[in-house]
């Protein structure tokens, strides 16, 4: 078994990945209130931020990618992923920029970041999984997503708008439930499916307009009939989305057989 190769740096505990020769950042000083990570470390990149890294560094105020130059796009082997958890409970972190070089943003990566007010990310690219920023209660303005994963934004209290890219097809189950500054949404032409409990609890939504017209239809789940949204009434479609319950989703007829 190959021993495993752990260092300190600053306040950071980094693990050598020795198949991709990089460094992964897995645990950090849990009083720790700013870290700004290096391009490299021994002249090694620092490749991704593991699971749980800063889980519950409840001081962590400031957190800063490292500065790349084009050079290290294109000869460096760079942060590509933030793990699961990986910020978990940070609940003093205010922002965060992650460069264009991460792909994935792990499952509940910012977790009841309840400070969290701005994140930005490379939204062409970038996954963004299931819960990911659920319990972000001070959010206001996150990249665009697709696709809206499962609990994406769950909790999220200040979100005044849908980050939504325009090509994402479908809305995921509990994707913006209790998201209560809610008030006014447009669904984009490209959704074709709003899964259970998306919009569960957003009880201050007042009006829900459909860019694509016509066809859409409430499902309870198999064997139970179906019918129309009133396309034409804003103000019940949001009492709809707002009242999902289990087993219960919205759906465009073009897509899929409808169910009777």
């Amino acid at each position: 078994m190959d021993e495993i190769v752990e260092i300190e740096y600053n306040e950071l505990t980094l693990r050598l990945d020795k198949e991709e020769n990089v460094y992964v950042v897995v645990d950090c000083d849990k009083d720790v209130t700013s870290v700004k990570l290096p391009v490299k470390v021994d002249g090694i990149y620092i490749g991704r931020i593991g699971e749980k890294a800063f889980e519950n560094c409840q001081q962590l105020k400031s957190f800063e990618f490292p500065d790349y130059e084009d050079e290290d796009y294109l000869e460096g082997t760079l942060i590509s992923e933030i793990e699961g958890n990986a910020f978990y409970g940070c609940s003093s972190l205010e922002e965060i920029e992650i460069p264009y070089s991460v792909t994935v943003i792990g499952w509940g990566a910012f977790v009841d970041c309840s400070s969290l007010k701005k994140a930005t990310f490379n939204d062409r690219f970038a996954y963004v999984a299931p819960y990911a920023f659920s319990g972000c209660k001070s959010l206001v303005e996150v990249t665009k997503v697709d696709p809206v994963s499962e609990g994406v934004f769950d909790g999220c209290d200040s979100l005044k708008y849908l980050p939504i890219a325009d090509d994402a097809d479908e809305i995921c189950e509990s994707a913006f439930a209790h998201c209560q500054g809610l008030e006014h949404i447009v669904i984009p032409k490209s959704v074709e499916k709003i899964e259970q409990l998306a919009f569960r609890s957003c009880y201050n939504l007042k009006t829900v307009e459909f860019e694509k017209e016509n066809g859409w239809y409430v499902y309870f789940g198999l064997g139970h009939p179906t019918y129309d949204l009133d396309l034409s009434d804003p103000a019940e479609n949001a009492r709809r989305l707002s009242r999902m319950d289990f087993d219960d989703g919205v759906r465009y007829w073009a897509r899929e057989k409808r169910r009777g």
